[in-house]
């Protein structure tokens, strides 16, 4: 999917449910590429090198400029500490009314994820 943001930069979206790549986002600007790919890994390259193969062939090298790796900063999945807190919030409240219709809702839309 190719979608672009009010400033017009493209952005390309990667997902291929029954691949065994795994999902990933590309920006691209006029001076930089911004790789997500796995989404906890951010990649950041500003130039690129052409390496001489043979007579005949160069090959387009990206210098990575920056790298992120969210396992690097923490032992738990991206996000998941985010989610353990409102999950205890949730369950400490006193108030907790839950739907049967709301639960049929968010089932019938991972169903349109999956297919």
């Amino acid at each position: 999917m190719i979608a672009k943001n009010k400033k017009k930069i493209p952005f390309i979206f990667i997902f291929a449910f029954k691949s065994p790549d795994n999902f990933s986002i590309e920006i691209n600007t006029k001076k930089e590429r911004y790789l997500l790919k796995t989404m906890e890994k951010l990649f950041v390259y500003k130039k690129i090198n052409f390496k001489k193969i043979n007579q005949n062939i160069l090959k387009a090298v990206p210098i990575l400029s920056y790298s992120n790796d969210e396992y690097k900063n923490n032992t738990n999945k991206a996000g998941f500490n985010k989610q353990m807190i409102a999950f205890k919030k949730f369950i400490l409240r006193k108030n907790k009314f839950n739907s049967i219709l709301f639960a049929i809702k968010i089932m019938s839309f991972c169903k349109k994820l999956i297919i």
